[in-house]
């Protein structure tokens, strides 16, 4: 059963960008939409220090394991009290004109044949239903996430501002986090934890989510990446291959892969007290283009890659 938990910030939110901050030096944090290990890390902090490190806890959050008992399908940011997923990276901007484009037909099948550029930003979750559906009606106008600047200044450790170290930091003012999860293991539903940077806090609370996802059918489908998807060097073949599986031996043909820039991606071995290795992830909005020599049936979602239960690799089923 997923469900949905709705996150709720007391104020701004800074999840830190991976480039190294030190006030003096660099003098802007930047924040960016929170990695779904992030959440998913909140969260078993949460389970933790609500269940006092009982044995329980610790088998709910994962202790000292890469991945929890529960799993989070997809995390998404909530603007102007709407759920919203990154816009497709072949909708595109030509001056004030936004459209979706599909893939051309030749040679090297490297790039999508138009002009302009990506959107970018964010489009409602229903306005990505109707782009996977080909039910395009041209009224996209993609949401970008509110930002607000705040300054401040470095103290030592008698609390005495240090001279020359004044920076600024950028902080994210969402409505909410939504995150969508499945086969959640702790009695509460709900309550108050710290998220991101700067030990700021947010409520959080349970619902069900009512989805009905069956499948997609048709010769040419594509697959969006709703979330970052951990895939390794040869991503390609790892899709190929997971299509596969999925439809029991019926082989893909590629088209077209359009991804966007790897996202870098670590964090804190507490088991082995260290930093994580860095992995990288196909970002949000990237699409993969496939054809078949006779209609083949896709499930609408599907899950790919690694630490898919922290939220990575949810990827929608589209036709084209």
């Amino acid at each position: 059963m997923i469900e949905k938990i709705t996150i709720v910030p007391n104020d701004v939110l800074l999840f830190r960008e991976s480039r190294p901050f030190f006030a003096g030096e660099s003098h802007v944090a930047r924040s960016l939409f929170p990695l779904p290990q992030t959440i998913a890390g909140a969260l078993r902090s949460f389970i933790l220090v609500n269940g006092n490190f009982s044995e329980k806890a610790k088998k709910c959050a994962g202790y000292k394991k890469e991945e929890p008992e529960f799993e989070i399908v997809g995390v998404f940011p909530v603007i102007e009290r709407e759920e919203v997923v990154a816009t497709p990276i072949n909708v595109v901007k030509n001056n004030c004109k936004i459209s979706v484009v599909k893939p051309g037909e030749f040679k090297d099948r490297l790039f999508l044949p138009h002009e302009g550029k990506p959107a970018g930003g964010f489009i409602p979750f229903d306005m990505l239903m109707k782009i996977l559906s080909e039910k395009i009606d041209n009224s996209i106008k993609p949401k970008k996430i509110p930002r607000e600047k705040r300054i401040g200044i470095a103290l030592d450790s008698t609390k005495t501002a240090l001279e020359g170290h004044l920076y600024t930091v950028e902080f994210l003012r969402m409505d909410a986090i939504s995150v969508w999860i499945k086969d959640w293991c702790w009695e509460k539903r709900g309550g108050t934890f710290k998220v991101g940077g700067e030990s700021r806090f947010a409520s959080f609370y349970t619902e069900p989510l009512e989805l009905s996802f069956g499948s997609v059918e048709g010769k040419r489908l594509f697959l969006y990446f709703a979330t970052p998807t951990i895939l390794g060097r040869d991503a390609v073949d790892s899709i190929l291959r997971k299509i596969e599986d999925v439809t029991n031996g019926r082989k893909p043909q590629l088209h077209l892969s359009v991804f966007g820039k790897p996202i870098p991606i670590s964090g804190w071995d507490y088991a082995k007290n260290k930093p994580k290795g860095v992995k990288h992830a196909i970002p949000p909005g990237s699409l993969f283009f496939i054809g078949f020599d006779a209609p083949v049936a896709l499930p609408k979602y599907l899950k790919l890659g690694a630490l898919t239960k922290l939220g990575y690799g949810l990827t929608f089923v589209g036709v084209w």
